[in-house]
């Protein structure tokens, strides 16, 4: 079977590969946008900080538990052109706590 066990809504895989135990790798999710930015964001945007909190915290839970996955890598770090889904706006400057994403991080 093409599929990683507890994984059926696609392959993994192309066609005459399996999985062997390899590490399985997230390399992009969060991209959560907030409302009033220009730009897109992955899903709807949010309206406040808890919101994002929120969505963020339910996107990392559900990652944690799935037994496979070896790591993760959240997106975007920097507000870049048309994507306004940064931790950080076009200047580097945070838009949250960053003590926030941490905690959200450490939980499993």
């Amino acid at each position: 079977n093409k599929y990683v066990q507890g994984s059926n809504v696609r392959s993994l895989y192309a066609d005459g590969y399996v999985y062997n135990g390899e590490p399985i790798l997230i390399s992009e999710y969060g991209g959560i946008a907030f409302k009033g930015t220009e730009g897109w964001g992955y899903g709807e945007k949010v309206d406040s900080m808890d919101d994002f909190l929120t969505r963020l915290n339910g996107l990392t839970k559900a990652i944690h538990s799935m037994p496979v996955v070896s790591g993760y890598c959240l997106t975007q770090t920097t507000d870049v052109e048309q994507e306004t889904n940064g931790l950080l706006d076009a200047k580097h400057q945070p838009k949250m706590d960053v003590n926030d994403i941490q905690e959200i991080n450490k939980k499993r």
